[in-house]
């Protein structure tokens, strides 16, 4: 999180499988994912707590992924302990 934000209890968990015709398309998706503070838990599964998931599913929109991403919210305290 930055040292403004304050975190809400929720994790953001997302879930893709973007086909390798679309590696441009992921390579991008992977970054932004870094960018929000975004970590990998298993191959394409990222986990963060940073609250974007309107960015998210706005990306998703954006870049035409909606057949490949999810995105879910969880306050399970678990995935505190992932990393």
């Amino acid at each position: 999180l930055g040292t403004k934000e304050v975190w809400d209890g929720k994790f953001r968990i997302v879930v893709w499988d973007i086909p390798e015709k679309s590696k441009n398309v992921r390579n991008l998706f992977r970054r932004r994912l870094k960018e929000w503070g975004f970590y990998l838990w298993q191959k394409s599964v990222w986990v963060g707590k940073r609250n974007v998931t309107v960015k998210l599913r706005n990306l998703i929109k954006e870049f035409e992924m909606e057949d490949y991403v999810a995105v879910i919210e969880s306050t399970d305290p678990y995935l505190s302990t992932l990393k």
